[in-house]
C-alpha cells in the first residue's frame, strides 16, 4: 500500500498491515487513525513501548488456545493486568479504533509497566513461565486489533 503522497509514515502503514486487513480502505483507515495518533494523542508514544514489551516476549510463544490460569499468578503486577486486559475485552467490541487506542493507553499502559517491574516472565517454574508468557501473548492479540505494535518507529 503506498500513502506517502497523504502523509502517512511508512512505519504506521506497515504496522496497520501487519494484522492481516484484507480490505484495502479498512487497512487505509486504520494507519490513517495511528497517524492521528502518533499526532495527536499526548501518550501516543509511551503506549507503543508499552504494548510492545508482551508483544516482543511472547513472539516465539504458541499461544493460540493457551488459557491463562488466574489461580497461578503470584504476584499483584499479575493480578491488576490480567483485571486491566479483562475490562479492555469488555469494552472493546463497542468502540472504534482511537477509542481502543485511549482504553489501551488509560488501562494497561501503567500495569504493563508495573507488571514488567515487578514480575519475572521467565521464571524457572515451567508452569509460572507457561501462564505468563500466555497472558503475553493474550495481550499482543488484543494490541492487533488495531496494529502491530511492535513495527512502529520508536523514535
Amino acid at each position: 500500500m503506498y500513502l506517502r503522497g497523504e502523509g502517512i509514515r511508512y512505519d504506521l502503514v506497515e504496522a496497520a498491515l501487519a494484522v492481516g486487513v484484507d480490505d484495502v480502505g479498512q487497512a487505509k483507515n486504520r494507519a490513517e487513525a495511528l497517524q492521528r495518533l502518533s499526532e495527536d494523542h499526548p501518550d501516543f508514544l509511551p503506549t507503543v513501548i508499552a504494548a510492545t514489551r508482551p508483544i516482543n516476549i511472547s513472539k516465539d510463544f504458541e499461544g493460540d488456545g493457551v488459557p491463562v490460569d488466574p489461580a497461578l499468578f503470584e504476584e499483584d503486577a499479575e493480578k491488576e493486568l490480567w483485571a486491566a486486559y479483562e475490562r479492555v475485552v469488555a469494552e472493546a467490541e463497542r468502540v472504534n479504533l482511537v477509542e481502543l487506542f485511549d482504553l489501551f493507553s488509560k488501562e494497561l499502559r501503567d500495569p504493563i509497566d508495573t507488571y514488567f517491574d515487578d514480575v519475572l516472565v521467565m521464571a524457572q517454574d515451567q508452569k509460572l513461565r507457561r501462564n505468563r508468557l500466555a497472558m503475553c501473548w493474550q495481550l499482543s492479540q488484543l494490541f492487533r486489533r488495531i496494529a502491530d505494535f511492535s513495527l512502529i518507529v520508536q523514535a
